[in-house]
């Protein structure tokens, strides 16, 4: 009976050995599968980032950041009763300055605005057959760049209206004050991007003929180089981003 007994023991304690052993081997798979999702994650996130690190020209910005700003602004016209002015405004215990984000990303967005519409226009002159043909100036620049503007303002009403389909009064009124700032920060930021032409006589030039004049800075009255197309269609001076000749 006593080796009957030895005899049963044994085999339950082989039974929950072979039991444990199961179970160890089915959260082995378990943790070797969450392995495997996190190394493809981490792997993910590494390609995204080698990405951005060798990516050339200026990233779109996200409209994330501005999208948790509108809302948060709606929210608080919404508890106080009124469109309250652009200003900081508080999530619980957090504050957001609300002027300061605005303009960072305004500054952000101009920057690939101007860029963008370069690099389709030097991708034309790029792979063209006939680069001659191509004007490089603000009268190409200029509208494609105002698409680019509008699309901004068309991607965000369209991102708000998702988030807050069924916004009252106060909260419209709310999101067309800060889309209104926005978009005016994003224009204003523009302008930085805007080339001057400068056209006009210095005294050097005023004893030339009318036809051969020279333009001249209009803070030292200086003579200018001139860029010229190779076909002579452009005489004037291009001063990229405003800045002065002298």
């Amino acid at each position: 009976r006593r080796f009957e007994a030895e005899n049963s023991n044994l085999r339950e304690s082989l039974q929950k050995s072979h039991d444990t052993q199961i179970a160890l081997r089915d959260e082995l798979g378990k943790t070797q599968s969450r392995l495997s999702t996190h190394e493809n994650r981490t792997q993910s996130a590494l390609d995204r980032i080698r990405g951005i690190l060798d990516s050339h020209g200026v990233r779109k910005p996200k409209l994330v950041k501005m999208i948790e700003l509108c809302v948060l602004y709606e929210r608080t016209a919404k508890e106080k009763n009124y469109v309250v002015t652009i200003d900081t405004v508080f999530d619980g215990n957090t504050n957001a300055n609300l002027p300061d984000h605005i303009a960072a990303f305004a500054f952000d967005y101009a920057t690939w605005i101007a860029y963008q519409a370069d690099h389709e226009l030097l991708l034309q002159l790029v792979s063209g057959s006939n680069p001659e043909e191509l004007v490089y100036s603000d009268d190409d620049l200029g509208p494609r760049r105002r698409e680019l503007l509008e699309s901004l303002k068309t991607d965000l009403c369209l991102a708000l209206g998702a988030v807050h389909h069924d916004a009252g009064v106060l909260k419209l009124q709310a999101r067309r004050l800060f889309v209104s700032r926005l978009m005016e920060g994003v224009d204003a930021a523009l302008s930085k991007h805007d080339t001057i032409i400068i056209e006009t006589n210095s005294r050097i030039g005023k004893l030339r003929s009318s036809n051969m004049s020279l333009p001249v800075c209009v803070a030292c009255d200086r003579p200018l180089r001139t860029r010229n197309g190779s076909t002579g269609r452009r005489n004037a001076v291009i001063v990229p981003g405003g800045g002065g000749g002298g």
